[in-house]
């Protein structure tokens, strides 16, 4: 999803701010976030007259606004959280304003039938799930000074009840309007941010064909959709000057017949491009022949998409944000199976590779418990291995076993934020928080405890030179089980809003 971005027209006239700057009033305190559908600004240009228009349409709040005429009716926009108007409807424009339906369904606003108008705003309806708002030259005129995303329109009634829009989208077209698009996504902001993206049309997906190489994919370009830092390579790859290395995609093999990555209109939103993975046949190869699923021996083979971050020099915190989507048919049949779920990655930090010394990981996943029916939860781990052996020894798990009591939804786009620090047993941090489509934030997990391993002599700590933020990592038994339905069923992952930054 798009996020603080005006398209390309950044530094031209049609970047620019709703209103006048107001001196009063806060965008987004205490409301309800509603979806604020579309808003259009047009410029005045040489003959033509200045126009606005806002339509906001949900049908899963109720937001009627209560009596306007009982007393104060306010519109608040907003850019980048300061505010650039208030509009006031008080006991002076009552004559303004026209009810309709027993109880009251319907509030319309008229500029010509108030003794004392705004200049410029013409008309204002209020019904159940929608509002609408238009206007025309007047103080619409001033559309000179540069507008910072993402904008807000807030609305709050004469009862105190407060209804709040977000639009994180614009763009200019030939007519010279402006128009946004809004989400009810208020994304988290990153510390120390390096790089965002929406994995919009300008950010270009390359990868090798003919070859089962273990890493094959990668992101170009500078994704308009957002604010800079935007670069995947020149923000995001900032070698020596900053605190990550190379960036790209690994399956491990295969080819894109049994994995692949592609940038995809949103399944719930096809305006919006997104990131989408999909493993139709385990395709990194262990131990196995050149046929997939027939009948391979436990560990022959693994399935896996990742984005690697490797070479930082020297990273000891780092925390990023990212949307996620979990195909829904692959996790309504792994539920409904008996065997329980161990091994189902989604993000994992090395601190060190198994090449080096002092070999350790921390893993954030899913698991369930044996059963058929038992649900999905989130999982955080840590553990570290000897050199040269190939088992693995817990440090710490987050809760009993690793598994949290923060259930994994199942095809709804969900919020992850992690932060990472390195540390000992009492300086080390990991915190991870899951917000659904609903906003309710939770903690899947928060511990202090060590993240490097706790074998490794004092000093050596270099900080997490490889990571994988983007992950969908599980056995080979797995997708074939889910490849052995009918239909076949893929595993599938959607990634949105990536962004990540670091103090190093």
């Amino acid at each position: 999803m798009n996020f603080n971005r005006l398209s390309r027209c950044a530094a031209s006239l049609l970047c620019a701010a709703l209103l006048v700057p107001a001196t009063s009033g806060q965008a987004g305190a205490q409301c309800t976030a509603i979806d604020g559908g579309k808003l259009k600004i047009k410029p005045a240009a040489g003959n033509s007259r200045s126009k606005l228009s806002w339509k906001a349409k949900d049908k899963s709040v109720e937001f009627l606004i209560a009596d306007p005429t009982a007393g104060t009716t306010t519109i608040e926009m907003a850019a980048a959280g300061t505010v650039l108007a208030t509009l006031d409807y008080g006991p002076a424009s009552a004559s303004a304003w026209r009810s309709g339906g027993t109880p009251v369904r319907i509030w319309k606003y008229k500029d010509k039938a108030d003794p004392s108008p705004i200049d410029g705003i013409q008309k204002i309806i209020s019904k159940s799930n929608l509002f609408k708002l238009r206007g025309k030259q007047g103080i619409i005129d001033l559309l000179t000074a540069p507008l910072a995303l993402p904008v807000t329109m807030q609305i709050t009634d004469s009862a105190g009840a407060c209804y709040l829009a977000r639009f994180s989208q614009c763009s200019d077209n030939s007519n010279r309007s402006i128009k946004c698009r809004a989400d009810t996504s208020f994304l988290p902001d990153v510390p120390n941010l390096v790089f965002r993206s929406g994995f919009e049309n300008d950010t270009n997906h390359v990868y090798s064909t003919g070859t089962t190489a273990p890493c094959t994919d990668d992101l170009w370009g500078e994704d308009l959709s957002v604010a800079s830092p935007n670069d995947w390579e020149n923000d995001l790859e900032g070698g020596v000057d900053g605190p990550f290395g190379q960036f790209h995609f690994c399956f491990g093999g295969g080819d894109r017949s049994q994995r692949s990555l592609n940038l995809v209109p949103d399944p719930d939103d096809p305006s919006n491009q997104v990131l989408y993975g999909r493993i139709d046949e385990p395709n990194e190869i262990i131990s196995d022949d050149a046929i997939a699923c027939n009948n391979d021996a436990i560990g022959a083979r693994k399935s896996r998409i990742q984005a690697v971050v490797q070479d930082n020099p020297s990273l000891g915190r780092l925390d990023y944000r990212l949307r996620v989507r979990l195909g829904k048919p692959a996790l309504d049949v792994i539920v409904n199976q008996p065997e329980p779920i161990t091994w189902f990655t989604l993000a994992e930090f090395w601190n060190n590779q198994p090449a080096e010394d002092d070999t350790f990981r921390i893993t954030l996943g899913l698991g369930k418990a044996s059963g058929t029916g038992e649900r999905l939860f989130f999982s955080l781990s840590a553990e570290k291995q000897d050199p040269g052996v190939g088992t693995w020894e817990d440090v710490w798990p987050a809760v009993g076993g690793g598994v949290s009591d923060v259930e994994v939804p199942h095809g709804e786009w969900f919020t992850l934020e992690v932060t990472i620090v390195e540390g000992d047993s009492s300086g080390g941090r990991v915190h991870v928080r899951m917000t659904d489509t609903a906003g309710q934030t939770h903690t899947v997990a928060d511990v202090t405890n060590w993240t490097y391993s706790p074998d490794a002599s004092a000093g050596s700590q270099d900080g997490f030179k490889d990571f994988n933020p983007l992950k969908l990592y599980t056995s080979g038994a797995l997708v074939c089980a889910l490849k052995d339905q009918v239909p076949s069923i893929p595993l599938e992952i959607w990634w949105d809003d990536f962004a990540i930054g670091s103090p190093d």
